[in-house]
């Protein structure tokens, strides 16, 4: 990467290439003198090239409107996909704008309040631009059949947990049915809205987003049920949370009565996810009493929110 690609971006030759990490796709940081940078190298058949573009061209949005995100920068042919031709299949890279900041080990609560505002702010805009040509599509009747379609080649049909999927599917597609959904607002989610994915600059009160690999189209209550999951053991920063997006965009109370939902279909969704994804390659197996106590919960969990609504 020293050698071969950085020559090929204005002011990196000669850049130091070191690997962060090796996770889904591999990070690595880009170093010349003070300035850094990000280098991703998606995992081969991952994303088309067409879907990775859909993502940085949302990045590339934001960053026009004002929104801090890490967004990806072109090489001197004004290319921002390199491709890389793997034993293992096409890969494709892209260079990011350094996250200013830091990062955090957990969020606190006036932390969680940018982080709300921030995620308000990245609504709004995302609400106005074009939806087509991503990888993920955060509706119910989507994720309700990838789910089961992922969980099929795994449970036996009739199997007591393969029966307990069908039946979180169908309740949810009831409760979330389209004469309840028509007056919520749609648009391109983050996908993974987690303190893990900004860094947080404390001298100017900046959220930098970034890790927009789940970002999709669907109804933006997903990544506030996302959220609320992640946190669930602090409610005070949910409330932070929600008091700071409400400062940039109005939330109906039908709204807020359907984030808990949401965030059960956001278990949904990564429960079809890891079945797909539990490799033991890039991700380890999944065991199988692990994986009946993950639908179990999320029944139960479901089960709680209809029985006292």
């Amino acid at each position: 990467l020293e050698a071969a690609l950085m020559p090929q971006y204005e002011n990196l030759s000669g850049a130091e290439v070191t690997l962060l990490f090796q996770g889904m796709h591999d990070t690595y940081l880009v170093a010349r003198q003070q300035e850094k940078y990000i280098f991703r190298i998606y995992r081969a058949h991952w994303k088309t090239k067409a879907k990775v573009m859909a993502e940085l061209t949302f990045l590339l949005k934001l960053h026009e409107n004002g929104l801090s995100v890490s967004s990806p920068i072109s090489d001197g042919n004004h290319q921002f996909i390199q491709m890389f031709a793997c034993p293992e299949g096409e890969r494709y890279g892209v260079l990011f704008s350094y996250a200013p900041g830091e990062k955090v080990l957990a969020l606190s609560s006036p932390q969680a309040l940018l982080f709300g505002r921030h995620l308000a702010q990245l609504h709004g805009i995302s609400a106005q631009l074009n939806t087509e040509g991503f990888s993920r599509n955060y509706t119910v009747e989507t994720i309700a059949n990838n789910t089961s379609q992922a969980l099929e080649g795994i449970l036996t049909h009739d199997s007591s947990l393969m029966i307990a999927v069908k039946r979180i599917s169908e309740q949810l597609r009831e409760k979330l049915n389209p004469v309840t959904l028509q007056s919520l607002r749609q648009g391109i989610c983050h996908g993974d809205p987690h303190f893990e994915n900004i860094f947080v600059e404390t001298a100017t009160n900046t959220i930098t987003s970034f890790d927009f690999d789940f970002c999709g189209r669907g109804y933006l209550l997903y990544d506030l049920g996302s959220f609320c999951r992640y946190e669930r053991a602090n409610p005070a920063n949910i409330d932070a949370f929600m008091q700071g997006y409400e400062q940039v965009q109005n939330l109906s109370n039908l709204e807020k009565d359907l984030i808990p939902y949401f965030e059960v279909l956001m278990r949904f969704f990564h429960l079809g996810a890891r079945a797909i994804h539990a490799d033991g390659i890039k991700n380890p197996k999944w065991l199988p009493q692990d994986m009946a106590l993950t639908i179990i919960e999320i029944e139960e969990h479901l089960h709680h929110l209809l029985k006292n609504s």
